[in-house]
């Protein structure tokens, strides 16, 4: 069985789906992990929230992101903002 990875990884092999915007959207909040997803092709990154409101507002923050920055730049704001973290900058 493959894992999201696995898959992002053949995805991106493909040419045809290099303008395709991909967010993962996971429980795991592993900084090593999300690091290796944005390093396979991965544009964006939240964790599942808890309930609707908290995931409609992450899914209008991360549409607003990719909108502003669609090739993914600058990861680690993004992850902080889109996590509701502190901003590393």
């Amino acid at each position: 069985m493959m894992d999201g990875r696995e898959y992002l990884s053949r995805l991106r092999e493909d040419d045809k789906f290099d303008s395709i915007c991909i967010i993962i959207y996971s429980t795991l909040m592993d900084l090593d992990r999300v690091e290796a997803l944005f390093n396979t092709g991965a544009n964006r990154y939240f964790k599942k929230p808890s309930s609707y409101p908290v995931l409609k507002n992450a899914l209008d923050n991360a549409s607003t992101s990719a909108r502003k920055n669609p090739l993914g730049e600058n990861f680690a704001y993004q992850l902080f903002r889109i996590a509701g973290l502190e901003s590393a900058k």
